[in-house]
């Protein structure tokens, strides 16, 4: 009797431990897909493969955010591949900042170990978490939320990234709005902010001018899990979408899910742009369909002379929703830190803090 258990027991053991991975190294020459890379074979890994020798090395801040980012994510530490975290090294000489931006991927923890550094995010109930924090205090950026670093001294600050995936992407807001062919208008419409800043930027960063605005006229209705309790804990949800003539939902995120739109009445100018900055752009008319990555900032746009109407499903029960305007621009966030980290002048984002109710 004890031998047929003794069997079974080591049976057992032997394929639970056969089935673990231990580790899946980078295989740079595979391309790399939304799961990470394709695991490079045991026999080829070493102990350099886990082992990453370059945050011990200052960041160039001579560039026009005085600022620099040090990574060690997969693309270039192959032991972190599969395991769901990543670093980073982060410098900023006096006068610094790290703008406004989101990792789609990943939430990320950071510990300065010099100077101090002025840091916040914006829920997507749009409250304000802001600190400024000395060496050895560590603050948390909740996935896919818009937050920023300042440098909040006299001397140079250091802090190092810790984030919750080996690619926890990057989207730096104004390079997203403003380094890019998304046409001005576009900008306009989806924003709030005038063409002339618009037009500024673009050409401060490199994007290319368009020329025409529109009025806001739009609603979304949801029936996430607040809503609608039957999809709690189903990983899905919905909501309707409906644009007047010139309607428009603004520059937002879901933090918390990827959509799909399905247009059934009406013509729609829809978009996203991606962690490498590039746009996506499509007109989409009745019957077509268009998917938004989590966490990227994207809009939709009335792009016809009649009433619009579609249909959003989420990868998630309750997919968060952050508006741009109103996380920049709706709350008690000081006008100097919207400034540093938007590049946008003081007298616009004061209009828009008249416009939209925000103070300070």
């Amino acid at each position: 009797m004890f031998f047929p258990i003794f069997f079974t027991f080591v049976l057992l053991l032997s394929t639970s431990h056969a089935a673990v991975q231990d580790f899946c190294v980078a295989d740079y020459k595979a391309p790399e897909g939304p799961a990470g890379y394709s695991c490079k074979k045991p026999a080829k890994v070493t102990v350099d493969d886990f082992v990453f020798s370059g945050l011990g090395v200052a960041g160039n801040t001579t560039n026009i955010i005085k600022a620099a980012v040090t990574p060690a994510f997969a693309a270039q530490f192959p032991g972190v591949n599969g395991l769901g975290i990543s670093l980073a090294r982060l410098d900023l000489a006096p006068g610094g900042v790290i703008p406004f931006h989101t990792h789609p991927g990943a939430s990320e923890v950071l510990l300065v170990t010099q100077g101090a550094i002025v840091a916040g995010f914006i829920s997507s109930a749009n409250t304000v978490y802001l600190k400024t924090l000395k060496k050895g205090d560590i603050m948390v950026f909740p996935q896919g939320l818009l937050h920023f670093q300042v440098n909040g001294g006299g001397s140079s600050a250091v802090a190092f990234v810790s984030f919750s995936s080996p690619s926890p992407g990057l989207q730096i807001l104004d390079f997203a709005l403003f380094q890019n062919d998304l046409p001005t208008s576009l900008v306009a419409s989806t924003t709030f902010l005038d063409v002339a800043q618009i037009k500024k930027l673009k050409g401060v960063l490199g994007g290319i001018a368009g020329n025409t605005t529109n009025i806001i006229k739009a609603a979304v209705t949801p029936a996430f899990v607040a809503q609608f309790p039957g999809v709690n804990g189903l990983g899905i949800s919905l909501a309707r979408l409906d644009l007047a003539v010139d309607g428009v939902i603004p520059f937002h995120t879901h933090p918390g899910a990827s959509e799909i739109l399905i247009v059934v009445e009406g013509t729609i100018c829809a978009g996203f742009v991606s962690s490498d900055n590039t746009v996506y752009l499509q007109t989409l008319e009745t019957g077509d369909s268009m998917v938004f990555p989590q966490g990227l900032l994207h809009f939709q746009v009335n792009g016809g002379d009649t009433p619009a109407l579609a249909f959003v499903s989420f990868s998630s029960a309750s997919p968060g929703l952050q508006i741009l305007d109103f996380a920049l621009f709706k709350n008690d966030l000081p006008t100097s830190l919207i400034a540093q980290t938007t590049f946008l002048d003081v007298a616009q984002i004061k209009k828009l803090k008249g416009v939209l109710g925000g103070t300070n």
